[in-house]
């Protein structure tokens, strides 16, 4: 599966990291100072299982709590951005996960990134 993770400072790989499969989606969490990390992920062999959504109310989406809670590899839900936007969210809740993932690279790179001082 071809994914796309935005990151508000610099990326790293880790557990409980959630991926897209639409670009536009992780510039929308990268924002303004963010970069977009492009990925593929081999789902073979990896215990998925779809859960129940982002809660709006709650301000809360599965497993930002305790990615220990779920019994698989992959949480797969319903999830929108800060702007309501609609999108698939795959969070990587095991090790089997974390190490299924092959990094691209860097999609974009923030404009500001040239300006430390």
């Amino acid at each position: 599966m071809q994914a796309f993770h935005g990151a508000h400072t610099a990326y790293t790989l880790h557990l409980g990291q959630c991926w897209t499969d639409e670009a536009d989606i992780a510039d929308s969490y990268a924002g303004r100072n963010g970069v977009i990390m492009e990925a593929t992920i081999d789902l073979s062999g990896l215990d998925m299982v779809e859960v129940d959504g982002y809660d709006r109310d709650a301000d809360e989406a599965p497993g930002d709590m305790d990615v220990d809670a779920f019994d698989c590899d992959v949480i797969v839900y319903d999830d929108e951005d800060m702007f309501g936007t609609q999108h698939t969210t795959w969070r990587l809740v095991s090790e089997r996960a974390v190490a299924a993932v092959a990094l691209v690279g860097l999609l974009e790179e923030s404009e500001d990134e040239d300006d430390e001082e």
